[in-house]
């Protein structure tokens, strides 16, 4: 090959690789973006997962769990609740039986939960609210003051009567306000406080208030022929023989069931009765009747008592000689109202106070569980 055929094939191979290179530049502004992507169909549903275990019920815990088991009184003397009966305070029972000759005393404010029955054929006692009576007049050293009792579950507070040293005409104390029909029917979990207590006078207190007592039961709750269940307020007390002390007011008591409530017996929540008038005071007036609801979708009543307490009776003309003396005490009141406690004139005539009205008897056609 000559010199100058080389030299021609060196420029040409320099020219294609110069083209070449020209061809394969690095500007963008001619590219074309591709076409977005079509998403794929979406795949089979898989298989549904086992079922998860049922929580329990949250409502029907309102009758416990039945953690403390079954509970049966039984025999004689009387059995206290948080002492003969249960140390722990577990009031989740299965089945609750009472049986005939049996008492059982339960404090206020005792809330009973079956998962099963509760069955009375016995004696089922609320004991008073402790220290729910007026203590009334006592003397400071200096001169006389006064004590007054604890409230009802609405607040209400009976009176004390006037109280003089000079042997004046006295006016006795008022009674307590009681709740109405509606006010009552709204009242599930009463607390501690259930009748208001009775005034006090001179020489006596007035009766403690009744306590509170709740059953639920999901299986049914029975007081058989000759059972009760009771929750009365109690009567004045007296340092001296009678004593114008008020009447301490009934209690209350809540029975609730999905199922029935069956009342063969007696179920009572009475006012305390005024105590008598003495040389020192008027006769006190009686505690209101106390309240009784049912809730259940099928109730029968039976005998139920809400009656208020008699008022104190009072002396001979005269009778009221001591210059130190007061009218009588008011009753307290809780369903009903307590009565007007009696006077005493200049003179020294007693005159006779009120009784305490009726209290409440409620139904409630039902099903408790979901109003707890």
């Amino acid at each position: 090959m000559t010199t100058k055929w080389k030299v021609w094939m060196g420029l040409g191979i320099s020219c294609l690789l110069v083209a070449a290179t020209a061809g394969c530049g690095t500007s963008t502004a001619g590219d074309v973006a591709g076409a977005t992507a079509v998403p794929g169909p979406s795949g089979p549903q898989g298989p549904q997962g086992l079922q998860g275990l049922m929580g329990p019920d949250g409502q029907l815990r309102i009758y416990g769990d039945g953690s403390a088991g079954a509970l049966t009184i039984s025999g004689v003397p009387s059995k206290w609740l948080h002492s003969d009966v249960v140390q722990d305070h577990n009031l989740q029972f299965t089945d609750v039986t009472i049986e005939a000759g049996a008492t059982l005393v339960v404090p206020s404010g005792t809330v009973i939960r079956c998962t099963g029955t509760f069955t009375n054929h016995g004696t089922v006692k609320v004991a008073p609210l402790s220290g729910s009576g007026g203590g009334g007049y006592y003397d400071t050293g200096v001169t006389y003051s006064y004590s007054p009792p604890s409230p009802a579950i609405n607040g209400e507070i009976a009176g004390g009567g006037e109280y003089s040293v000079f042997g004046e005409s006295l006016g006795g104390g008022r009674g307590g306000n009681g709740v109405n029909q509606g006010e009552a029917a709204g009242i599930l979990l009463p607390g501690l406080i259930g009748g208001g207590g009775g005034a006090g006078s001179v020489t006596a207190t007035g009766g403690h208030g009744g306590g509170t007592l709740v059953i639920l039961a999901q299986g049914g709750i029975v007081n058989s022929a000759n059972a009760t269940l009771m929750a009365d307020g109690d009567h004045a007390f007296s340092s001296n023989t009678n004593g114008g002390g008020g009447g301490g007011a009934g209690g209350v008591i809540v029975l609730a069931s999905p199922l029935s409530i069956a009342n063969s017996g007696v179920i009572q929540a009475l006012g305390g009765n005024g105590g008598a008038s003495n040389s020192h005071d008027g006769p006190g007036g009686g505690g209101g009747g106390g309240i009784v609801h049912l809730v259940c979708p099928s109730i029968q009543t039976g005998t139920i008592s809400v009656a208020g307490g008699l008022p104190g009776t009072g002396g001979a003309a005269g009778s009221v000689n001591s210059a130190n003396r007061a009218g009588g005490g008011g009753g307290g009141s809780c369903g009903g109202g307590g009565g007007i406690g009696g006077a005493v004139t200049i003179t020294g005539d007693p005159v006779q106070g009120l009784a305490g009205s009726i209290g409440d008897l409620v139904h409630t056609n039902a099903d408790p569980t979901s109003l707890f």
